[in-house]
Formats: structure tokens, sequence, C-alpha cells
């Protein structure tokens, strides 16, 4: 919807959606580099969500993400490049509570994400794969604490 638009800076407040039947919101807001600010997602129902990869990837200026740690993530099978190139974000909402049972990659979720200095405390996080987090943490150079893994098995 918003993919590409480089150039935006504020987005309308589409907190309000109703997204009970919404099953695919991949890309939604890739490439939005200028996007400065996002509005309270965590209202959103995702229950019958599928798809979020690629969701904030390469918002270069968002600075923080709402807390969406309360989204049901039981039906999505793909996390896989969610915030990537979110070069200002320093620190993610406690996202370690998603279900993510059923996520078969996560590659690349915080690639390149440079200002980050603290991931939330996913060690309860499992996936059924080796190369599910490959690239996971690639280019974040600002962590300062990493005392929890994903468990693999």
């Amino acid at each position: 919807m918003f993919q590409n638009c480089k150039n935006l800076e504020i987005i309308p407040d589409i907190s309000k959606w109703n997204t009970n039947n919404i099953e695919d919101i991949r890309f939604l807001f890739d490439g939005c580099e200028n996007l400065k600010s996002l509005h309270d997602l965590s209202k959103w129902n995702t229950n019958n969500l599928n798809n979020i990869y690629n969701l904030f990837k390469n918002c270069k200026k968002v600075g923080s993400i709402p807390d969406i740690s309360n989204w049901n993530l039981e039906k999505v099978t793909s996390i896989e490049s969610l915030f990537e190139g979110c070069e200002s974000i320093k620190s993610l909402p406690n996202i370690s509570l998603w279900n993510i049972k059923n996520i078969k990659s996560m590659k690349n979720i915080f690639k390149n994400c440079k200002k980050l200095e603290e991931l939330p405390n996913i060690s309860n996080w499992y996936t059924l794969k080796d190369n599910d987090i490959q690239g996971m943490l690639d280019g974040c150079n600002n962590l300062k604490k990493t005392n929890n893994q994903v468990k693999i098995g």
C-alpha cells in the first residue's frame, strides 16, 4: 500500500482500521525511507494474518516501532526482513511475547538495524531449522546486549 513511498514522511492514522479479515500485510511500509513515525498499530486484529514479512523494511528514519507485541502471529509463517534496514531504531517493543511456533523464516529480521542497542528477550523463540535465522543480526553494529538466544531444534 505505501511500498516505496520514499518521500512520504507522515501517514494517516491507520490504527483504527478494521483488520479482522486481513491475511496479508507484507511490504506495507517497505521502502518508506523518510517515514519518521508510525501510529499505534497494536490495536489491529491480527488473528487471520498469514504474511507480515518486509513490513517495516527500509524505513530508515523511523525512530521507534509501535508496541506490536500483542499481535497474534499464530498463522504467520515468515517474519523475514521485518525490521531490516530500520537504521534509526534504538530499541524494539517486547516482541518476545509473539507466538512464533509456525514461523519458518526469520532471515534478516533485524539486518542493518545500525542503531539498535538492545533486543527484547527472544530466548523463548523456537525455530525448526538452522537456516531460519540466517543473517538475523547482520549489520547491527551498536548492539550492546545480546544475552539471549533463539532456540534451535
